[in-house]
């Protein structure tokens, strides 16, 4: 039983908890959204979830204006990423997402240069087009989630359930021994320091894209744990349909502190809930 004297100071003290709590959880919601995953649950989760997990394209009407490609062939790939490619110029203002439609970020993206996001979702919706599922990955290059650090790269499944990771600003595909891998095989071969490479398109030279792409510069700060990203951003102005999350590699060894500590402080602002209720029932 709670004494009549104690029971103000219990409530107060879980109030107070229960607000400091919050305040951490909204000072670091971006880290919150993040949940740490060994490589086997991830490739698990993927299994049992199949399209639930898998970014989806914009909206139909946005993907049927888009031309058709054959990712199965080495030639339908190649093709797919030099449109994408030739479709954001390299150079000239960037991107702005103010008031922004489907319809006017698909021609703003024709005018102005792009972030790695913006090809990530071409690429998307090129394999929607196709009928094949896609998924963004998010490779952190430190552990200050500072601007800048990240770049954005897809994975698209193959009619034959092969997956390949597709970097559509670099125009680059991942590759081990000259074949095309995805993104779980990568991070099995950084873990014991085998080299990823990336076969980089003749567009890539031809626009001038730097040879050390970010891709490859991020898969080599691994081995790094999966995470899912818990909510989702758009950058086209529009609600996604409901999908449980994009998987992120960490580019760093070590894993933010915020990750960990939001998590504690959602349990316990919580439990001060539960306090504070127990507490004024049982007056």
């Amino acid at each position: 039983m709670i004494s009549k004297r104690r029971r103000p100071i219990i409530i107060v003290t879980s109030i107070i908890l229960g607000v400091i709590c919050a305040a951490h959880i909204w000072d670091a919601r971006y880290h919150f959204r993040m949940v740490p995953l060994p490589l086997w649950a991830y490739e698990a989760i993927s299994e049992v979830l199949e399209e639930k997990i898998f970014t989806p394209p914009p909206t139909k009407s946005f993907t049927n204006k888009l031309p058709l490609f054959d990712f199965d062939t080495k030639l339908g790939r190649e093709e797919a990423l030099e449109y994408v490619r030739k479709l954001v110029p390299n150079f000239g203002p960037r991107m702005t997402y103010e008031n922004l439609s489907i319809e006017s970020w698909f021609s703003r993206i024709q005018v102005k240069n792009g972030y790695c996001t913006d090809f990530s979702i071409l690429l998307i919706s090129l394999a929607a087009k196709a009928g094949l599922p896609a998924r963004e990955w998010i490779l952190w290059h430190d552990n200050q989630w500072s601007l800048g650090s990240a770049h954005s790269i897809v994975e698209i499944r193959l009619s034959n359930g092969h997956w390949i990771a597709m970097d559509g600003q670099h125009a680059t595909i991942l590759t081990s021994a000259s074949k095309p891998i995805s993104m779980a095989y990568a991070l099995k071969l950084a873990s014991t320091n085998q080299p990823i490479e990336t076969r980089r398109l003749a567009i890539a030279d031809e626009v001038g894209l730097p040879k050390a792409a970010s891709t490859k510069s991020a898969l080599q700060r691994l081995p790094a744990g999966v995470m899912l990203n818990l909510h989702l951003g758009s950058w086209t102005g529009t609600k996604h349909l409901p999908v449980l999350a994009i998987p992120i590699i960490y580019g760093d060894s070590k894993i933010d502190w915020r990750i960990w500590t939001t998590k504690l402080a959602l349990l316990l602002g919580c439990f001060a809930f539960g306090v504070v209720i127990f507490a004024i029932r049982r007056r």
